[in-house]
């Protein structure tokens, strides 16, 4: 109920607070991404549209601030690439009714015209809701202090899914998060989005001078990692032992960092129960040992490649791979269960090279910072190492729908176009 009340609360800020100081409605638009309130609170607000009504404020302070800064500097590259994903998918899907693709993938549904393509479209539309406010939220980040506060809105919104999760597994007794996922996101889908917040709420509190706030971000972080093994995905727990390594590489302080990141590995090992060591042993398995589930992983990513080599240029639409599958003996609807070989399948390499621009371009700029700004390196390891536990588990689904990680790369911009602002090349702050 008090989560509930939060949400109208939040709701209501964003749409007057947020007019005047359109950097308030962001947080919570970003939150409300996050934690779904629709589906979080789905007896009360199902059919709602809160985040709809929090981007109106978004949109409308936006607009009274004259669309705010754009000097981005060397963040306009990693944008600019989110943008052109976005029109790229549109062109794409402009292509997707091409009869020539009828004679070699049969299972695509061709029709001339995109009157019944509804799934393409919703797929592009809400890419859409991403994208503007990124683009929006970009032109917001002045200021150290508003890049933290958007750091710590996606850590503290993740921690609250993740809080949920926990208490029906230990006090109903029922995984729910295994069984049900959260807001149509199965186990392995959830497990990114976990992934990508898990080890940056560690380094958030250990960068943290509020005691209220190092708090309520390690308390966010254990809850997310217990979530995480709660999914049994193999790839959440691989991007995870990934995320560990990338701290390592990142961060800077010698042994405090080994002091940092050895006890969260011990903490992780003992949280780990007899179920969880026996699912992630299976990786290792030889090919023909491999469950079924595995095993059509690495067949759908041959069928992808394959898709990438006979149509690179503007792939066979948004959405379509899951109406092709059949041509390759898959059942109708199955999706390949990796973002970058669907992506590259459904938008060819241009839409594949700009998506992994986005993300890349971003992470080799926020790692070439470098300084004893104390607010910067918190923002900049923190990004750098969810990208990394992104990037490997983002292989394993298919989620370019998963807001977490947009917002979280948006943390990274914000510090690469304060970096251009001050003038300072990069290696030297």
């Amino acid at each position: 109920m008090a989560g509930l009340i939060a949400a109208y609360i939040a709701c209501t800020l964003a749409v007057t607070i947020g007019v005047l100081y359109p950097y308030v409605a962001l947080l919570v638009y970003v939150a409300f991404a996050i934690v779904k309130p629709a589906e979080m609170w789905f007896w009360s607000l199902a059919g709602t549209h809160l985040s709809s009504i929090t981007f109106s404020g978004l949109a409308v302070g936006w607009l009274l601030r004259g669309l705010a800064d754009w000097r981005l500097g060397q963040a306009w590259a990693p944008m600019l690439a989110l943008v052109f994903f976005w029109m790229w998918g549109w062109i794409s899907w402009c292509n997707s009714t091409d009869p020539s693709l009828a004679p070699f993938l049969p299972g695509l549904y061709i029709t001339g015209s995109h009157t019944d393509n509804d799934l393409s479209l919703d797929n592009l539309l809400h890419l859409g809701k991403i994208v503007v406010p990124c683009f929006i939220g970009i032109t917001l980040l002045d200021s150290e202090k508003k890049v933290l506060g958007l750091l710590y809105t996606i850590i503290l919104s993740q921690g609250y899914v993740a809080w949920e999760m926990n208490l029906a597994y230990l006090i109903e007794g029922y995984n729910r998060i295994r069984l049900d996922g959260f807001a149509g996101l199965d186990n392995n889908s959830i497990a990114v989005s976990l992934v990508t917040c898990c080890l940056p709420a560690f380094l958030s509190a250990y960068y943290c001078t509020s005691t209220f706030f190092r708090l309520a971000l390690a308390a966010s972080g254990l809850l997310i990692l217990h979530a995480i093994l709660l999914t049994f995905s193999r790839g959440g727990m691989v991007a995870l032992i990934i995320s560990f390594i990338t701290a390592i590489l990142v961060m800077r302080g010698g042994w405090k960092k080994y002091a940092f990141v050895c006890p969260l590995i011990v903490i992780t090992v003992a949280l780990c129960g007899s179920e969880v060591w026996d699912r992630f042993l299976t990786i290792f398995l030889p090919t023909e040992e491999l469950d079924p589930a595995a095993r059509s992983r690495l067949e759908l990513w041959t069928d992808c490649l394959d898709v990438m080599v006979r149509f690179p240029l503007f792939g066979v639409g948004p959405e379509n791979w899951t109406r092709i599958a059949a041509a390759y003996g898959w059942p109708p609807g199955k999706e390949a269960h990796s973002l970058w070989l669907q992506t590259g399948a459904e938008l060819g390499l241009p839409g594949l090279a700009a998506i992994l621009g986005y993300y890349l371009i971003s992470g080799f700029r926020l790692y070439s910072i470098r300084g004893d700004n104390r607010q910067m390196n918190s923002i900049r390891d923190a990004v750098l190492v969810g990208l990394g536990g992104f990037i490997v588990s983002a292989q394993f689904v298919s989620l370019e729908l998963l807001e977490t990680p947009y917002y979280l790369t948006l943390c990274g911009l914000g510090i690469i176009k304060r970096v251009s602002q001050r003038r300072f090349t990069f290696g030297e702050i």
